[in-house]
């Protein structure tokens, strides 16, 4: 029996990569607009009532709380994916990722490796795959670089034949 591969090639540009780093922010439940929006309405809502009832200790301590979370949040999910990709110009190369039953062969223009599969999570959303490992950084492939939907159910299949154990979710 021939041993399948999957080849993909892809650049990231900058709008896709914030787009995927916020989507992955949302669906690991790190951080979302929505969640901002509450926090930003509960701060308003504490400001009001600092205002109407005084400046109790408790409301100060209230409102300068939430106004850290909801600044961090913002900082989070806003800022942060366009200034990673800023940062880093390894972000912006075309990447060369093969994909086997053993293990995933990973170059760009800097170096090759091989990369052991320890998938943990594997999501399906319409715009990107993400492969999330027990420990480290996770993998976030755009699904337009696979050229069709055969393509696409042939590399799924790969991955939950490669990672028997991983949690599979499809976001589409």
């Amino acid at each position: 029996m021939s041993e399948e591969l999957i080849a993909i090639m892809f650049q990231f540009t900058r709008r896709e990569y914030i787009r995927g780093t916020r989507l992955y922010l949302r669906k690991s439940h790190t951080v979302s607009w929505i969640q901002l929006l509450i926090l930003m309405v509960a701060a308003v809502a504490v400001g009001i009532l600092f205002r109407i009832v005084g400046g109790t200790l408790l409301n100060l301590f209230v409102a300068v709380l939430l106004l850290l979370v909801t600044g961090y949040g913002c900082i989070l999910y806003l800022w942060q994916p366009g200034r990673s990709f800023d940062r880093s110009s390894e972000l912006a190369q075309q990447v060369r990722i093969v994909f086997s039953r053993e293990d995933i062969g990973w170059q760009d223009a800097k170096a090759a490796q091989l990369i052991d599969w320890n998938v943990e999570k594997f999501w399906c959303c319409r715009e990107f795959y993400f492969l999330i490992p027990k420990h480290g950084a996770y993998l976030m492939l755009p699904s337009r670089v696979f050229s069709s939907e055969e393509a696409r159910r042939n590399f799924e299949r790969l991955v939950r034949e490669a990672n028997p154990n991983a949690v599979c979710r499809d976001y589409r």
